[in-house]
């Protein structure tokens, strides 16, 4: 395979990443920022714990899973987001904390979607990580613009004086 189909593959690549990631990331922040007005009813957690994860180079996230019940109109609902995009892996301590604030049988105030009521949340809004998958879409379809716009370009003009 040719340098510059490798290339081509890489920017496709990062094109296809950075749609990805920023659709994904435009839907989070749409929620975010609608949870603040949606309604809210009482609930209680169910369970709350720290899930220990190892990662592909043997090191050691953790993450919260918390589990809360709620009611709207008489129809009982499970939820289980915390937040949009919700608490991703991190330090133990960082995902203790976040368990410590739901204990078990804690009542919770549950915002949840108008429409859809089995779509919940317990912390509405938008925080500077609702923006990282909208960021990192961005920095991977700036990447991908690079390789077509700067670096195919600059192979093809070598590959061409190289042939003669």
């Amino acid at each position: 395979m040719s340098l510059l189909k490798v290339i081509k593959i890489m920017g496709f690549v990062f094109v296809g990443v950075g749609i990805v990631m920023s659709v994904v990331g435009i839907t989070m922040l749409i929620y975010a920022w609608e949870s603040v007005h949606w309604p809210t009813t009482k609930g209680t957690i169910v369970a709350s714990k720290v899930v220990k994860n190892l990662d592909s180079d043997n090191g050691t996230t953790y993450r919260t899973e918390v589990l809360y019940r709620y009611s709207v109109e008489g129809k009982t609902y499970t939820g289980h987001r915390i937040s949009f995009p919700g608490p991703g892996f991190g330090a133990s301590g960082y995902a203790q904390s976040i368990a410590n604030r739901y204990p078990k049988a804690k009542e919770v105030s549950v915002h949840y979607k108008p429409d859809k009521p089995g779509k919940s949340i317990l912390e509405p809004g938008a925080d500077w990580t609702s923006y990282l998958l909208l960021g990192g879409g961005v920095v991977f379809l700036l990447g991908g613009g690079i390789i077509f716009s700067l670096i195919v370009p600059r192979v093809r003009k070598l590959q061409y004086f190289a042939r003669g």
